[in-house]
């Protein structure tokens, strides 16, 4: 047996298994909530995390045991619909405005098998394929983000790079081929023939049309789904199709690498099928965006032809900018994108309309609000093994890239203002910026400079191999420490 089947069937035992289910249960869990909820979603099985903890010790032997013996096969993926367009909260108009995105639930099952294969190929490719194309390719692969590929966007741009292709691949995921994603597998894992199997079997697994259950996932509960035969594609959404996808483009990256650039000396970022060619001049680019066209469809893709989608961006005009990975960026700066904003603003009214309530103080919906900025910080959750503090994930952080800081200011005013409005209309209450304060509201633009200070800080947060961690949370006064520490 070869040595990365090997490897599989050694990681896939029990133990992992179940470590893996409690870092997918902690990811699922609002710890807002008093008590906690998990939110995982419902697969076509109909199983529940109540119903897989009542039987976890069979249900986690079950899945090492039907992946030693080869016998593991996935469900059919569950199609939710998610709304692209933030002013659109109905999925069915979504739907018929056709500003939607298809996303793949999988049973609690297949995405343990998910993650346990992804780790295996994911250390095999980014030590072997993926090093020839580093510094291109920002999706899906361990130290890599969407914020560091718009930073080395701005990188090229104020290196002269200012004629841009910022392109999107048409359906990327909905129309990878299958005979020529699985040659490409192949090729690459020889003589691993389980882990092939497993990932044929990944990518053909069926799909559950959205318009078949109407978004009612309980109805699983009680009835058997009507399937449809996924002929081309990988389901979107889950870890393992993220690497396929790159595994895919890896051609794409290197015939950039390797042939685009030796006739034009172009500079190119790529995050998922969402990429962005930058040159000197542009006539170039615009025999590029031919090139490029051509070479897609030598793999069975094609360019986006919504104007929106792809288009050439001349950097040299004023407040022209290139849209990428919720970022705008330009010569001048990197900033947040409008639709981002936009969409973050919505969020910010519906909690403060849905949570603020006066006898609570207000505590809640601030609460809330500081969580939408910060976080799982809030959580306050810590290593046990390490003792360090679990890794942050939140909206600024995400953001904290980008250099113009008056987004953050107005968006602070924001915030206050919409909290002004409220309380004056329904409480009759004034309230000033120090009641916030008290109230623990936290300021954008000072969390800002507090991440960005700690970036260039000795690292604070727990970075133990998924095998050691977890988390336990520690309870405290999250508005009083924080407020302390940090001198708000």
């Amino acid at each position: 047996m070869s040595s990365l089947d090997c490897i599989l069937l050694s990681e896939s035992n029990q133990e992992n298994i179940k470590k893996e289910f409690e870092l997918y249960k902690l990811a699922k869990t609002d710890d807002l909530c008093e008590p906690p909820i998990i939110k995982m979603p419902l697969g076509v099985d109909g199983v529940t995390c109540e119903h897989f903890l009542s039987d976890f010790e069979n249900r986690t032997l079950g899945i090492h045991k039907r992946i030693s013996k080869g016998k593991y096969k996935f469900k059919p993926f569950r199609e939710e619909i998610k709304s692209k367009d933030a002013k659109i909260k109905s999925k069915v108009l979504a739907m018929e405005l056709n500003k939607y995105r298809i996303l793949s639930i999988a049973c609690i099952d297949d995405v343990l098998t998910q993650k346990i294969i992804y780790k295996i190929l994911s250390r095999f490719t980014e030590d072997t394929v993926f090093k020839e194309t580093n510094d291109l390719s920002y999706a899906y692969r361990p130290n890599k983000s969407a914020p560091q590929a718009a930073k080395k966007l701005y990188e090229y741009m104020k290196d002269g790079y200012l004629y841009a292709l910022d392109a999107d691949i048409e359906k990327f995921f909905d129309k990878i081929p299958h005979n020529e994603l699985m040659s490409n597998v192949v090729n690459l894992l020889g003589e691993n023939k389980l882990l092939i199997k497993y990932i044929k079997r990944f990518i053909k697994a069926p799909r559950v049309e959205y318009n078949t259950y109407n978004g009612n996932a309980t109805l699983f509960q009680s009835k058997i789904p009507q399937i449809t035969k996924r002929l081309a594609g990988v389901p979107q959404g889950g870890i393992l199709s993220g690497l396929l996808a790159n595994i895919y483009l890896h051609q794409f990256d290197m015939w950039i690498k390797s042939d685009l650039n030796n006739r034009f000396d172009v500079k190119y970022v790529r995050y998922a099928d969402d990429f962005v060619i930058l040159c000197k001049s542009e006539e170039s680019i615009i025999g590029i965006r031919t090139e490029v066209a051509k070479f897609l469809r030598s793999i069975k893709l094609s360019l986006h032809p919504d104007e929106k989608k792809t288009k050439i961006v001349n950097l040299t005009r004023k407040k022209s900018a290139v849209e990428f990975v919720g970022f705008s960026i330009s010569p001048t700066g990197i900033r947040i994108k409008t639709a981002n904003l936009l969409r973050f603003k919505s969020r910010i009214k519906e909690l403060i309309y849905d949570d603020i309530t006066l006898d609570k103080n207000f505590r809640k919906g601030i609460h809330r609000i500081n969580y939408k900025v910060i976080g799982n910080e809030l959580a306050n959750r810590y290593c046990i093994n390490c003792g360090l503090r679990e890794p942050r994930r939140s909206w600024l952080d995400y953001f904290v890239t980008l250099t113009d800081i008056q987004q953050l200011k107005s968006l602070d005013l924001f915030i206050r203002t919409e909290i002004y409005k409220y309380t004056k209309f329904r409480y009759k209450i004034n309230l000033s910026k120090n009641d916030l304060i008290l109230y623990g509201l936290f300021s954008l633009e000072k969390t800002y400079y507090r991440f960005r200070k700690e970036i260039m800080s000795p690292q604070s947060y727990c970075s133990c191999s998924t095998e050691n961690k977890s988390f336990k949370r520690i309870k405290s006064s999250r508005y009083v420490s924080y407020l302390t520490l940090h001198d708000y």
